[in-house]
């Protein structure tokens, strides 16, 4: 029998989340969802971490004209998040929620995009 390790479940969860958020059409409360659930759980590994910098740069982007306090600590989640990893190549910088995102996602990215919000 195969030895199950604990980043193949959070692989696997991270799947279906990812799947959740496509499915409502990156619908604002599954974003918000999603964002709980990744800060109650933990971003223990890479895509964890990616995809919850990804959350926080779509929820900045859906709420900064009613509530820009949160939109800019959003912000900032998500710089941070993408300083720590670190990324370095094209491949790196391919956002997991390729279909509302840039081409490419990275902090820079994220500071001119919002950069109305971090002013």
């Amino acid at each position: 029998m195969e030895n199950i390790k604990p980043e193949d479940f959070l692989e696997k969860e991270l799947y279906i989340l990812e799947g959740t958020i496509r499915n409502s059409n990156y619908s604002k409360t599954v974003l918000e969802k999603a964002y709980n659930k990744l800060s109650e759980t933990g971003t223990k590994i890479y895509n964890s971490k990616k995809l919850k910098a990804e959350i926080c740069y779509l929820l900045a982007q859906k709420i900064k004209d009613k509530d820009i306090i949160r939109a800019k600590k959003l912000a900032l989640e998500s710089i941070k998040i993408y300083e720590d990893l670190d990324i370095k190549t094209i491949e790196e910088s391919i956002p997991i929620l390729d279909e509302k995102l840039p081409e490419y996602m990275h902090e820079g990215v994220v500071k001119e995009r919002l950069k109305d919000v971090l002013k």
